[in-house]
């Protein structure tokens, strides 16, 4: 089941509940304890997240070899030792996984008629991190032991390591949002390392890299307290407000007296407490992708900053990156004709370039649209029916009609340049475009934007 579908089913569940706390004629009051002594209707646990441990995965000792500027030697002895640290997770895993992957199919799949039963969804929380403190030893371990092997240079840069191991470990909490999920240090490491010169490309970003993994680390650990405490705090106020409502007996009709929709909006509005907070890291860690990557982008010699930013945008944002109206692959099959005039060709690269800009202009103000009503949403303060949820849709799809028009434009602008003898070709390529572009928008028209 995908995330989108995930949330669109929270959001429908949070928007039925609103409706009744708020919505719900006033009647005669009762008390808690009477309500309590009724037979309860199920209440469903979150679905669990338990978020199992990730292992320092054997590419990644390229990247420390990178940042601590390994030898030869030392890269085999480091090796080595990983090995060590592999067989120390793989007896963890042996010890906890199956226990918690038998808790999470049980707990997240069936009613629950108790809210005691938030005691053992607390406890499968708890032995999970228990199994995460495991592996995390192991892990420092295994960093503790490359110490003796480093020069005193090297050494320096050891605490950088902890700091990359401590974000990928962290990385088994679900984040809401993949623009804050992308860790620029790993991509770009692992970019680089894929062509020449990678230790000189290294040391360009040097500087600015040292200063992400502080504040990136910082927000990993905070996004993990976070994160746990909105799990179980959170969905135990989530499913004791849905209580108070279900429990009824004019729940279907909406008869709800006022101290128990009282006493639900309150419950409501603690969950949120909890799960904006961590919506604060993730927004903030979203702002430190983006900027990163745009000082990278200028940073870096072509190619790598632009793919370092090409590659945030595709992870941020999903839904407007790649442009699906690009037009590069039809102008491509014109470019490719060997007989064409530099005069021709230059002006259909000028109409290419053209199209580039407009389109970078308005794939940004999509940006500018899209990212705050989806954290609006997650926080609960814009539903998906509502009128300003409405005007984000005719936003996003009237810039993304944009989009479509000016590739359109440039097509036709370059087909009335060409030659005869190369327009039956171009226009193959053209009407291909149009079929894919018709069926993009039948297909994503509105659905594309759903935070």
């Amino acid at each position: 089941m995908s995330m989108r579908l995930i949330l669109c089913i929270i959001i429908s569940l949070f928007a039925l509940l609103t409706q009744v706390v708020f919505g719900a004629q006033q009647t005669k009051p009762q008390t808690l304890e009477e309500i309590a002594g009724r037979e309860k209707p199920p209440v469903q646990i979150p679905m669990l997240d338990l978020g199992l441990p990730i292992p320092i995965q054997y590419d990644d000792l390229d990247q420390f070899t990178l940042i601590l500027g390994l030898s030869d030697a030392q890269q085999q002895e480091m090796k080595r030792l990983y090995k060590d640290y592999l067989s120390k997770f793989q007896a963890a895993s042996k010890k906890y996984a199956p226990d918690l992957q038998k808790r999470s199919i049980e707990l997240g799949s069936k009613p629950i008629y108790d809210l005691s039963a938030f005691d053992e969804y607390q406890r499968s929380i708890e032995l999970c991190d228990e199994y995460a403190d495991v592996c995390a030893s192991a892990s420092a371990d295994f960093i503790n032991k490359l110490s003796p092997l480093l020069s005193n240079i090297q050494s320096g840069s050891l605490d950088r390591v902890r700091n990359l191991t401590i974000r990928i470990q962290n990385a088994r909490c679900h984040m809401f949002d993949s623009g804050a999920s992308f860790d620029i240090e790993r991509v770009l490491l692992r970019m680089i390392m894929l062509g020449p010169n990678a230790t000189d490309l290294f040391h360009a970003v040097d500087n600015e890299l040292l200063e992400y993994e502080v504040r990136a680390t910082k927000l990993s650990r905070e996004h993990v307290q976070c994160y746990r405490k909105s799990q179980i705090e959170g969905g135990k106020l989530q499913a004791q407000a849905q209580l108070l409502i279900t429990s009824q007996p004019d729940f279907e009709s909406g008869n709800i007296p006022v101290d128990v929709r009282e006493a639900a909006a309150s419950l409501s509005r603690r969950r949120n407490e909890l799960t904006n907070a961590d919506l604060d890291v993730l927004e903030e860690w979203h702002r430190l992708n983006n900027d990163t990557s745009i000082r990278f982008a200028s940073a870096l010699p072509s190619p790598w900053g632009n793919d370092i930013r090409s590659a945030f945008l595709q992870t941020a944002f999903p839904n407007i990156y790649p442009d699906p109206f690009n037009p590069y692959d039809a102008v491509q099959v014109i470019l490719n004709a060997t007989d064409l005039t530099s005069d021709l060709r230059t002006a259909i690269l000028n109409q290419l370039a053209e199209y580039q800009s407009e389109e970078k202009a308005i794939s940004e103000q999509m940006e500018r649209v899209h990212l705050p009503v989806w954290f609006a949403v997650a926080r609960h303060k814009v539903h998906p029916s509502s009128s300003e949820y409405s005007e984000y849709m005719k936003q996003m799809n009237k810039l993304q009609d944009n989009r479509k028009s000016i590739a359109s434009h440039v097509l036709d602008s370059i087909l009335a340049l060409i030659p005869e003898s190369h327009a039956s070709v171009f226009s193959a390529a053209v009407n291909l475009w149009k079929d894919r572009a018709k069926q993009h928008v039948a297909n994503d028209r509105m659905i594309l934007y759903m935070p």
